[in-house]
Formats: structure tokens, sequence, C-alpha cells
């Protein structure tokens, strides 16, 4: 990752000094380069270059652009995994708020923060509302969804009804059908299967 990181900064300082500071290209590379940060686990160097990013969004941008709501969810996952739940929240509710208003209520971006909010509610150990959020998703994602998606939507939502005993039948039942589903989606699904199982 060292090496890979070098080289985005690179190319960010070139890109920086060719288009300016203020440019999307340039908030791109800096968005490229929290992601690699925030995989390093360097989260308070992946957050303030997130940050960075979006303050250049946000002088392009209209307010309400899906692109500043992508980095809203960034911005709250960083802050989930440093433990700051209730600060993640209140980030996770601004994108998915921009995403319901820009790409409908069941975009699959949307779904996505919709998703991304209840596991902040789960960790918060808010399993009433985190059920609620992985039910409406998953009732969406029923009609259309993309298989693994579905499959993860299930496996989320199981979780939270594990910790029910009379719910425990229908937690087994979801994460059968995920498991089920995802065996069947060959390299992709066994990707996927090796995530559920980490």
């Amino acid at each position: 990752y060292e090496e890979a990181l070098t080289n985005l900064r690179e190319a960010h300082a070139l890109r920086e000094k060719l288009l300016g500071s203020s440019h999307l290209e340039v908030a791109g590379d800096l968005n490229d380069i929290a992601n690699a940060l925030r995989l390093q686990g360097k989260l308070s160097e992946a957050l303030s270059t997130y940050f960075q990013a979006l303050h250049i969004q946000e002088k392009i941008l209209p307010a309400g652009h899906p692109i500043l709501a992508s980095k809203l969810n960034n911005i709250a996952l960083v802050l989930r995994d440093q433990g700051k739940l209730v600060e993640a929240a209140q980030y996770m509710q601004q994108a998915l708020t921009i995403r319901r208003a820009a790409l409908g209520e069941e975009h699959p971006k949307s779904l996505e923060a919709w998703i991304n909010l209840g596991g902040i509610h789960q960790r918060q150990g808010q399993n009433i509302e985190a059920r609620q959020i992985y039910e409406r998703v998953l009732a969406v994602q029923e009609k259309s969804a993309e298989p693994i998606a579905l499959a993860r939507t299930r496996f989320v939502l199981a979780t939270v009804l594990w910790s029910t005993e009379q719910e425990r039948p229908r937690a087994l039942l979801l994460a059968t059908a995920a498991r089920g589903a995802l065996s069947q989606l060959g390299e992709a699904g066994k990707t996927e299967l090796g995530r559920v199982d980490a």
C-alpha cells in the first residue's frame, strides 16, 4: 500500500500544479489518497484528507450533489471506524438525505447509505433502529437488487435478529439464503463469502 500511496501523492501533486488546488480532479485524487490511508488504518490522516476533498467539492458543486454525498459517506465510515458513532451517524444522515433527494429512495447508493446508517446504529446498540432500516432496505432490494447487495442486506439483518431469541429462526433463514445465493455467483460470490466469514 505504501508504494501505491506514494504514487497517488505524486499524481496529486502534478495534477494540482497543472489544474490548481480547486479542481474536481484534484479532489478526486485526494479521495483516492484518503481511501488508501483508510486501508492502511491511518484513520486520522484519511479523515483530514476526505475533508480536504469535500471542501474543494463544496466550492465547485451545487449543494445536494451526489458526489458530496459520497464524500460525507466516506467521512462517516472513518468516524465509525474511530468509534465516533454519534458524529458518524450525523454525517451518514447527511449523505443519505442528499442521495435520497438527488437519486431517489430506491437507488442503490441511497440503499447503501441506509445500510451504513443501520450499521452505525447497530454499533451503538440501537438494534431496533438498525432492524427497521435493514427491513426497509430488504423490502426494496427483494424486488430488484443485484444478488450481492441483497445477500449483504440479508446477512446484516440476520446479525440484528440473532440478538433476539425468538427471531433466531428467521436469522438463520436469511443467512442461509444469502450464503446460498452467493455460492452460486462464482468468483464474485466467493469473494463476498470470504468477507462475510471474516
